[in-house]
């Protein structure tokens, strides 16, 4: 349990409480989790979306057939969908493929504590503790094939004089219906003093 805030707040905790939901973004598409039929063996499916259609979405709503749980983080690189369980102990990553049979969920790596998948969707990173983990999305971390992240040997140049004015620029020319004129006119001033600006550490 993240927060002692919820739904029920404030509340007693029950556990299993979230449950798994495809949607459908088109009238007439089927959920790949339904089991095949005759008249579903004739037709054939199109990969492309080409347009959400809003109207009778909420009727499109179906549940993915798998034991509620103590889920959150919900990703798919398009075959797979990746959750966190969360127990007691921690939060463990598992998968389910995104397919009519042998529909279960498959763990992936226990102790996570967050995970991303890349923009591409084949990668995925996972935190356990101070330590980050690098594999690929169609399988598992595979000690042959992940890659740890060093983050040890990690360096980063810093400029302060630099990132005042980044930081001023952004809050100047980002949003100026929300700046008042005093506001501007004091960043205004403070730029004139970034060249003394020092790291002292």
């Amino acid at each position: 349990m993240g927060s002692p805030w919820g739904p029920r707040q404030p509340e007693p905790y029950f556990e299993n409480q979230t449950q798994v939901f495809s949607l459908s973004l088109q009238p007439g598409n089927r959920s790949p989790f339904l089991p095949d039929d005759e008249l579903e063996a004739e037709k054939k499916a199109d990969a492309a979306l080409s347009e959400i259609l809003t109207e009778g979405i909420a009727k499109r709503l179906s549940l993915v057939p798998v034991p509620a749980g103590n889920y959150s983080g919900l990703k798919t690189d398009g075959k797979k969908l990746f959750l966190l369980s969360n127990t007691d102990s921690g939060a463990n990553l598992v998968a389910l493929a995104i397919r009519n049979e042998d529909i279960k969920l498959e763990p992936v790596a226990t102790n996570v504590s967050s995970y991303e998948l890349s923009a591409d969707s084949k990668k995925v990173l996972i935190r356990q503790g101070n330590a980050l983990l690098v594999f690929d999305a169609s399988g598992g971390p595979d000690p042959a094939k992940s890659r740890v992240v060093l983050v040890d040997r990690w360096s980063f140049s810093l400029d302060p004089k630099e990132g005042f004015v980044v930081l001023s620029g952004r809050t100047l020319y980002g949003e100026p219906s929300l700046l008042a004129g005093t506001l501007r006119e004091l960043i205004n001033r403070l730029l004139k003093f970034t060249p003394r600006l020092r790291y002292n550490h």
